[in-house]
């Protein structure tokens, strides 16, 4: 379907289509004329009409051992039009540096490509992380774009054990009201 004849106006070269449907499916070629005629079709252009995913929330900390993190997280509120497709997760050093790291690999089938899993569980920490504050982001994707969620950051540190000791009754403070 022709969408733009430009023939006459030869200094022309570009074009804003600006009545497409979110979330559809296009393709556009482009030819260009003289007065010999039409040269051949350009290769194809094809896109989805949406724009990245925004308002995406920071992952939160579900639970925590001494080598792992479950983090959990929304879909973001806006999906720029088109359905999500997966998410990644990344950290940083534990040392206030950049968010980079990622935690679950493009060959790692966990996260990417299943847009209905909104948790993981992180396990690959350089030795001598206890104690140490990690940062966190998750990157959610559509068909054609991607975008960060904010940061959220979480001492790596497990629930204290129990108590070696038990209570002791101090008898010389206890009374009728207090032990």
């Amino acid at each position: 379907m022709l969408k733009y004849d430009g023939k006459d106006l030869r200094t022309v070269t570009t074009f804003i289509s600006d009545d497409l449907v979110t979330g559809c499916y296009y393709r556009f070629r482009v030819s260009a004329y003289n007065f010999n005629g039409e040269g051949q079709m350009s290769n194809e252009l094809a896109t989805y009409a949406c724009v990245a995913p925004t308002n995406m929330l920071p992952p939160q900390k579900v639970a925590s051992s001494d080598s792992s993190f479950t983090l959990s997280w929304k879909e973001p509120s806006d999906n720029g039009g088109c359905p999500i497709l997966g998410y990644a997760v990344f950290r940083n050093e534990g040392a206030n540096g950049p968010v980079t790291i990622e935690v679950n690999s493009v060959m790692d089938s966990n996260i990417r490509n299943k847009p209905y899993i909104l948790s993981t569980t992180v396990t690959n920490y350089p030795a001598g992380s206890i104690g140490k504050v990690f940062t966190y982001q998750v990157e959610v994707f559509n068909i054609v774009r991607s975008s960060l969620s904010q940061t959220a950051s979480f001492v790596f540190a497990t629930v204290p054990k129990a108590p070696l000791l038990s209570p002791e009754n101090e008898s010389s403070f206890t009374s009728s009201e207090a032990i």
